[in-house]
């Protein structure tokens, strides 16, 4: 099992563990923002970045929902574990990011790179390049 594949494991873990902890009151938006805590967990070397990626997931994707139930669909959990896989320096896992998506992350890496090791930030920076985002 990969590093995503756990991530995605852990994150229906969460979603059903809570539905089991709170039977017929279900908050999509609470279980999206345990997720996001390990989402930031799961990258500690550069928390603050993690954090900004996992923010800009909230407020892009969850937020806005109106369906709380289903929150997070299958297709929320793939675009943060593609977060994930940009993290983890694998641009072959970040297709499911759009380029508007691209273009938000490179603009909160700008925003971060002093906190951002970096060979890190080299790695991200290429990535962004190789996609033409700028």
């Amino acid at each position: 099992m990969d590093n995503i594949q756990k991530f995605l494991s852990d994150a229906e873990k969460i979603k059903k563990h809570y539905r089991a902890e709170h039977p017929g009151k279900y908050s999509g938006t609470a279980v999206c923002e345990q997720i996001c805590n390990l989402f930031i967990r799961n990258n500690r070397t550069y928390e603050q970045l993690a954090a900004a990626f996992a923010q800009y997931w909230m407020d892009t994707y969850i937020l806005g929902s109106a369906d709380q139930e289903s929150l997070p669909t299958s297709e929320n959990l793939d675009t943060l574990a593609a977060m994930q896989s940009l993290l983890d320096n694998d641009s072959q896992q970040i297709n499911t990011l759009s380029n508007k998506d691209l273009k938000e992350l490179c603009q909160i890496v700008n925003m971060e790179a002093e906190d951002i090791p970096i060979d890190v930030l080299n790695s991200l920076m290429m990535i962004f390049v190789d996609r033409q985002v700028f």
